[in-house]
């Protein structure tokens, strides 16, 4: 049976397709059969009736700010311990205080920064598989660039590594003999930080970033701010990235947790 053999399905790395991975193959084959039978090569769809998959994966579990200042101590040092090098510094705060996805961040040149107000106008994304640059995936969704603003520090080690290694605006910050960093290589060097900075992981993955950011940075802006600096156009895209602790949301919608005046100072304030 088609529904069988959807289970059983396994990504690149063998590891088993979420639910919704599964549920996008049987739309699509739907469509296919769709299309066969307008075209008279089929009577009927003979998959019309199979259902989809219904989601069951577990909620992503963030990193708490003690955690996030566990990877990024202000201690050079120390930092420099967890990370091994200046571009695997650099790299994870861009990372870690943007929100961004490892391929937007791969992406970086030094020509869509503007190192003067600490901002990255995000358009492109370097593809996992193929390591090209692409547009970034919300572009089909009308969001075609993002603006991402970055705290003190997370700008001082972009310059810093931008005179390092001598880069030319049209230049990649973030590469590997040569070729772009991919999010492959840069998950296993985080679990090895991770466990440099004595973090237990319980599960959690480089893209627990993305969904920390999000749940940090929502506590001190508004939705409006925080929507488009990860460039959801919904609200259940949104709550797809936001975890707060019950406490945590309390405190928010008492007011008692005062919105900074502007994003910039929201970043400076958590990530800073």
């Amino acid at each position: 049976m088609v529904d069988d053999w959807a289970i059983k399905l396994k990504g690149r790395g063998g590891e088993p397709l979420s639910a919704s991975a599964r549920t996008k193959v049987i739309v699509a084959l739907k469509k296919i059969m769709d299309d066969a039978v307008y075209h008279d090569y089929l009577v009927q769809n003979p998959i019309k009736g199979i259902p989809t998959f219904r989601d069951t994966s577990p909620e992503r579990e963030i990193f708490t700010r003690e955690e996030i200042e566990q990877l990024f101590p202000h201690d050079y040092d120390e930092l420099l311990r967890i990370w091994q090098s200046r571009i695997w510094i650099a790299f994870y705060m861009v990372f870690a205080f943007t929100g961004r996805c490892p391929g937007e961040v791969s992406a970086l040149k030094p020509n869509v920064w503007y190192r003067d107000i600490g901002v990255l106008i995000i358009k492109n994304s370097i593809d996992t598989h193929t390591q090209e640059m692409i547009p970034i995936k919300t572009s089909k969704r009308g969001v075609k660039k993002i603006r991402a603003v970055l705290p003190d520090r997370a700008n001082e080690q972009l310059l810093l590594l931008e005179t390092e290694l001598g880069l030319q605006p049209d230049d990649l910050f973030f590469t590997m003999n040569g070729r772009p960093l991919i999010a492959e290589t840069s998950n296993k060097h985080f679990k090895y930080s991770c466990r440099r900075a004595g973090i237990d992981l319980k599960g959690r993955t480089q893209y627990s970033l993305r969904h920390s950011f999000k749940t940090h940075i929502a506590m001190y802006s508004t939705l409006s701010q925080a929507q488009e600096a990860m460039g959801h156009v919904t609200k259940s895209m949104f709550n797809h990235y936001f975890h707060p602790s019950d406490e945590a949301l309390a405190l928010k919608e008492s007011g008692r947790l005062p919105e900074r005046r502007t994003f910039q100072d929201a970043v400076e304030y958590v990530f800073g």
